[in-house]
């Protein structure tokens, strides 16, 4: 919530993907929308919605993956491009598969999980960054 407020205000719209887990779905649409932001929701399967749902109002392209419930993965790169020819950014939660992401007993992420060893501009993906 943190991260969309420091993009959006009251009047902006969003556009994301429709899979989304339930508290991500209720902050965009409830939540959000008593702030005066709009979310406008699209199939992430075709990333051509996101760029059809784009208006002069969107601050910020959204989605999850591996998505709710559907387990889908969403084309990353696909919608980092879309975003960046509207020139918004995109936010997406990405699980860390890495085995080193261990969840501790008080349920905080180890520090391994949120660095990223052994990348740099040359050799991340093109969506990063």
């Amino acid at each position: 919530m943190t991260a969309i407020l420091t993009l959006c205000e009251a009047g902006d719209h969003i556009v994301s993907a429709s899979t989304l887990y339930g508290g991500t779905y209720t902050l965009l649409e409830v939540n959000l929308r008593k702030l005066g932001i709009d979310t406008t929701f699209v199939n992430p399967d075709d990333p051509g919605d996101f760029r059809r749902a784009i208006t002069k109002k969107t601050k910020l392209l959204y989605a999850e993956t591996l998505g709710n419930p559907l387990i889908n993965i969403v084309d990353i790169e696909a919608i980092a491009k879309i975003a960046r020819e509207a020139g918004v950014p995109f936010m997406s939660t990405i699980p860390c598969l890495r085995p080193t992401c261990a969840v501790r007993s008080s349920g905080a992420r180890t520090s391994s999980c949120i660095r990223r060893p052994n990348t740099s501009a040359a050799t991340a993906p093109p969506w990063v960054g």
